[in-house]
C-alpha cells in the first residue's frame, strides 16, 4: 500500500494485492473473447491494483480498480529455480508498477483487466547460479521432436523418437539374450518382470544414429519425494531401473556408453536459498528474510557412467515432462547446464572446448523421455 499527500491537499492511496488464479474475480464486464485470449498464455496469478484520491475533506474524488494477470514467457531466457513464495522479483515488480500506474491513474482509460508478461523470481543457490555467471545462454528452437540450436560448430539438429519396449523372457523357447552380469542382477530381483526400454535419436548434422537402451521393471511403490509415484510421461508407468551399469548408449550397433540410474538422491552440498532472490539482470542477490533458510537439492534421477571410457554424470532435477534442470558432468567437470520441460530449451555450455558430438550425446541422454 502506498500513500502520499501533496501540498494541494489531495491524498493518493494505491493498494496492491496478489491473488491466486483460482480467486473469484468479477468478470461480468469482460468479454468471452478477451478471457479466451488471456487463457492461451501461461498464467501465474492475479494482481489487483486499487487507487483512490481524496481531498482535504477526506472526500473520495477518484477511485479505480485494475486487475492484472501475470503470465510467463514460453522461454524465459534465465536458468534457475523459481521461488515458491514470490511470483515477481524486485525488478519484475517495478516493471509491473511502471506499466500499470499510467492505466490505473488515467480516468479516461476504461481498462479493468490487462495481462503482462514477466520473468519468474529465481531463488539463489550455490550450484547453478554461480556457475552461469559470464557464460552466454543458448535458446533452442523446438519443432515437434527436433531441437535446433547454434554453438561454436554451427547449426545443430537433434531428433528424439518415441520410446519402445518389450518384455524380457527368461524361460521358454524365446529366451532374451542377456549378458551373464545382467542375468545375475535380474535373478537377484526376485518376483519382478523386466522389460527392455529403448529410445532412438539422431544427431542430424553429424549423421549419427543412437539408441538409448535401458532395463526396468514396473514398480508401483516408487515415489517422487516420497509422496508421488514416479510415472514415465510416455507410458504412464512407474519404472524401477535395473541396478548397476546395465543401461547403454549405442551408436548404430556399437556400445559407446554404459551407465547406472539412481533415483531419489539428495545432495547436501547443493543448497537452494529460500531467503534470497537471484536477480539475473546484474547477478545480484536480494534478501527476503533476516533468517537464513536453505534446503538441499533433491534429484529424482542421477545417471552415472562412462562415455567412450570417460566418466560422465547427469543430475536431473525433475522427470521428463516437468520443467527441470540437467547438470551435465563430463570427465569429472561440469560442462553444461540445460533447462527444459521435455526437450532442452535453454543451454549454458561451461566448457568451450567440449566436442560438439560429445555434448550432443550427453544432451540426448539427459533429456531422454525414459526418465
Amino acid at each position: 500500500s502506498i500513500n502520499t499527500k501533496k501540498k494541494t491537499g489531495l491524498s493518493i492511496s494505491i493498494d496492491i494485492a496478489e491473488l491466486p488464479l483460482t480467486d473469484e474475480v468479477n468478470k461480468q464486464d469482460w468479454s468471452t473473447e478477451l478471457i479466451e485470449e488471456l487463457s492461451k498464455k501461461i498464467n501465474t496469478c492475479f494482481y489487483q491494483l486499487y487507487a483512490t484520491i481524496t481531498n482535504s475533506n477526506d472526500e473520495t474524488i477518484f477511485d479505480k480498480n485494475l486487475y492484472v494477470i501475470l503470465s510467463r514467457q514460453n522461454q524465459s531466457g534465465n536458468i534457475g529455480y523459481e521461488h515458491p513464495d514470490f511470483a515477481l522479483s524486485p525488478v519484475g515488480l517495478n516493471k509491473m508498477i511502471e506499466s500499470c500506474l499510467p492505466i490505473l491513474l488515467d480516468s479516461t482509460n476504461g481498462s479493468e483487466l490487462i495481462q503482462i508478461r514477466a520473468l519468474p523470481a529465481l531463488m539463489s543457490d550455490n550450484f547453478i547460479q554461480p556457475n552461469l555467471i559470464n557464460y552466454p545462454k543458448i535458446v533452442t528452437t523446438i519443432n515437434k521432436n527436433i531441437i535446433q540450436y547454434i554453438n561454436k560448430s554451427g547449426l545443430q539438429y537433434l531428433r528424439f523418437q518415441e520410446p519402445e519396449y518389450f518384455l524380457i523372457e527368461l524361460k521358454g523357447k524365446k529366451i532374451t539374450p542377456l549378458s551373464f552380469e545382467v542375468q545375475h542382477i535380474i535373478k537377484s530381483e526376485k518376483n519382478n518382470e523386466f522389460i527392455f526400454l529403448w529410445e532412438e535419436s539422431r544427431d542430424i548434422m553429424a549423421d549419427k544414429n543412437y539408441k538409448l537402451l535401458t532395463i526396468a521393471t514396473v514398480n508401483n511403490t516408487a515415489s517422487f519425494g516420497q509422496s508421488i509415484v514416479l510415472r514415465n510421461i510416455k507410458t504412464g508407468l512407474p519404472f524401477q531401473f535395473l541396478k548397476g551399469s546395465s543401461h547403454k548408449l549405442l551408436l548404430n550397433n556399437d556400445t559407446i556408453g554404459s551407465f547406472s540410474i539412481q533415483t531419489q538422491l539428495t545432495d547436501s552440498s547443493h543448497k537452494k536459498m529460500y531467503h534470497q532472490l537471484f536477480i539475473a539482470k546484474d547477478n545480484s542477490i536480494f534478501r527476503t528474510s533476516e533468517k537464513d533458510s536453505t534446503v538441499s537439492q533433491f534429484y529424482p534421477y542421477t545417471l552415472k557412467g562412462n562415455l567412450y571410457q570417460i566418466p560422465f554424470k547427469i543430475l536431473n532435477s525433475g522427470m521428463s515432462g516437468i520443467e527441470s534442470i540437467r547438470e551435465i558432468y563430463y570427465n569429472n567437470k561440469l560442462i553444461c547446464i540445460a533447462q527444459g520441460k521435455i526437450y532442452p530449451e535453454l543451454l549454458c555450455v561451461l566448457d568451450p572446448d567440449i566436442n560438439t558430438v560429445t555434448l550432443n550425446q550427453l544432451l540426448l541422454i539427459a533429456f531422454s523421455s525414459l526418465f
